[in-house]
């Protein structure tokens, strides 16, 4: 099920992704799942080493933010993403270029 505003408005990123990805073929979107698996363990690994009020934080302020959103844009994720890098240091110059 697609968000009106997705296929309408042709001004954003996810309008061009639904539209030549998802719209395909109706398996291209599970096909996605590996990927989501893999970003939620690492984020996960990435905040091991934080605090434990970050840890149970982030999470809620997470779900707060993306929830009530009907339509989900790459713009959303700015400011957690923000959030996760100032609590985690890198560990070597090639994981921060690969990250970039």
């Amino acid at each position: 099920m697609a968000h009106p505003y997705l296929l309408a408005d042709n001004r954003h990123f996810t309008f061009y992704i639904w539209r030549k990805w998802f719209l395909r073929h109706w398996i291209l979107k599970y096909l996605l799942v590996p990927a989501y698996l893999f970003s939620g363990w690492s984020i996960s690994r990435c905040l091991e080493k934080s605090d434990l009020i970050f840890k149970l934080v982030f999470p809620v302020c997470l779900a707060a933010s993306l929830a009530p959103q009907a339509l989900l844009e790459f713009r959303y994720y700015i400011v957690p993403f923000l959030l996760v890098r100032l609590q985690v240091k890198p560990t070597s110059l090639v994981k921060l270029l690969v990250e970039l």
